[in-house]
């Protein structure tokens, strides 16, 4: 049972920034191990929302629309989520990007946005109900910005695009890697 020991004297919690980490491990013979990561400090934006706040919205929305019910599976769940999006979000070329939280509630209340915005929209869907989800964004940017959502389903991170045009259903559900290779 190794001691673990965390630095984190370089890093200035009131001030915006990027600072280094250092975790040391060290067992019972003196062993020892270090990694660094880098933490990214950000003050709270005006227009944070809490979470829950967040999750009323969608609990609402999906008790006015039955979008998916308590006995689906994680699966189920998500694709009701991801087609509900897809189908009564309506496309805006902007979102507030200042914190996830803006264009999720711009989302749930005037049921429009970005890419970002839809992708922030299925966050709070996918939080509320427990689904792992992790936001991804195109990289290297080519003609446009584009995000979407890592979502993991039965063991596995999927891609799960509610905008996505070009997929042959008008979005796409339950992608992998190999499946953007082509």
């Amino acid at each position: 049972s190794p001691e673990l020991i965390v630095d984190s004297s370089s890093v200035l919690i009131d001030t915006e920034g990027t600072y280094p980490l250092i975790y040391t491990a060290t067992d019972n013979n003196g062993n020892s191990s270090s990694i660094t990561v880098n933490v990214t400090m950000r003050i709270r934006p005006e227009r944070y929302y809490e979470p829950e706040i967040l999750y009323g919205l969608a609990s609402d929305l999906n008790n006015t629309y039955g979008i998916y019910t308590d006995t689906m599976t994680d699966v189920q769940k998500a694709f009701r989520i991801f087609n509900w999006v897809h189908t009564n979000m309506h496309f805006e070329g902007t979102s507030d990007r200042t914190d996830w939280t803006c264009a999720a509630y711009d989302g749930l209340t005037a049921l429009k946005g970005d890419s970002y915005g839809y992708s922030a929209v299925c966050r709070a869907f996918l939080d509320m109900e427990g689904i792992q989800n992790l936001y991804i964004e195109r990289y290297p940017l080519t003609w446009s910005d584009h995000s979407w959502n890592l979502v993991l389903l039965n063991g596995t991170w999927y891609h799960c695009d509610a905008l996505d045009f070009t997929a042959p259903n008008g979005y796409c559900f339950i992608c992998s890697d190999s499946d953007f290779d082509t």
